[in-house]
């Protein structure tokens, strides 16, 4: 069971309580603000309508996922069953993974469809696959010059003051400093990062954009971004208005991999905060 904001909509992007603990919201479950929606992800024990008991456990996972689409009826925002699909190459679980990290969560949990069901037992044909952040040794100091909203449904809309634009931010587009460039072109473009950080962070890094920040319209962009206007995955939904007015932020990521999507030509893979906020920088 899990407890989510009452306006939350489903699973995904949009559902950014997941991230993070209730209680560090601020939301409270006697305040009306936060519902608890139960998630089902198995099915070990059935009863059917002649009161005969079956114990799944030894029964394959995917006979029990069958099963368990025939017998339980959802009703939104109370009972749901945890989405999945089917996966059967390498390339679908990487690709799996980075939309997960995209949408601000942790990884992704493969299970075997013919895996059988153990208490207490790791390893036993379910596995957690989160991004590993060795690649690189060093982490890297770049500066926050965007940001992109938690909520699709305020991405699809036009409208909203300074104020809404930084309360819906929830992931960072992040720049590195030109080498002697001037003022009206002084970064590039390199990724954009929604983890690592906490609520009370979150609230910060709002709060020290509020400002400045503004809704991005790629035909009246800044001149700081030069020739610049972000990808179909990259672009921003709001921007500063100077580089100067942004912060530092230290991230680490397991890779720098090649994209169209920044102007830097390279992008960092799986990146997340370090430190959020650099104040000495």
């Amino acid at each position: 069971m899990i407890g989510c904001a009452s306006s939350w909509t489903g699973l995904g992007p949009d559902a950014w309580i997941l991230s993070c603990r209730v209680k560090s919201s601020g939301l409270h479950p006697r305040s009306g603000n936060v519902v608890d929606v139960s998630q089902v992800f198995d099915i070990l024990m059935y009863t059917d309508a002649e009161g005969e008991k079956y114990d799944l456990r030894q029964t394959p996972f995917k006979a029990r996922i069958d099963l368990l689409a025939k017998v339980l009826v959802p009703k939104d925002r109370w009972l749901e069953v945890v989405p999945g699909v089917s996966m059967s190459t390498a390339g679908e679980v990487q690709k799996r993974l980075e939309g997960a990290i995209e949408a601000r969560m942790e990884g992704l949990v493969i299970k075997d469809a013919a895996s059988k069901y153990f208490f207490n037992a790791r390893k036993r044909g379910w596995y957690k696959i989160k991004p590993e952040y060795d690649g690189l040794s060093e982490s890297l100091d770049l500066i926050v010059v965007g940001a992109y909203f938690g909520d699709s449904a305020k991405r699809r809309g036009g409208a909203g003051t300074s104020t809404d634009l930084a309360d819906n931010c929830a992931q960072f587009l992040l720049a590195a400093k030109r080498h002697n460039s001037g003022p009206e072109a002084s970064v590039v473009t390199v990724c954009k990062v929604g983890t690592g950080f906490s609520m009370e962070q979150l609230k910060e890094m709002r709060a020290k954009l509020r400002p400045n920040l503004k809704r991005y319209d790629p035909h009246r962009a800044p001149s700081w971004m030069g020739g610049w206007r972000g990808g179909p995955r990259s672009k921003p939904d709001a921007v500063i208005d100077s580089p100067a007015n942004g912060f530092v932020m230290e991230v680490r990521a397991a890779e720098i991999v090649p994209t169209e999507e920044y102007e830097f030509g390279h992008t960092l893979r799986f990146p997340r905060a370090v430190k959020p906020m650099r104040e000495d920088k």
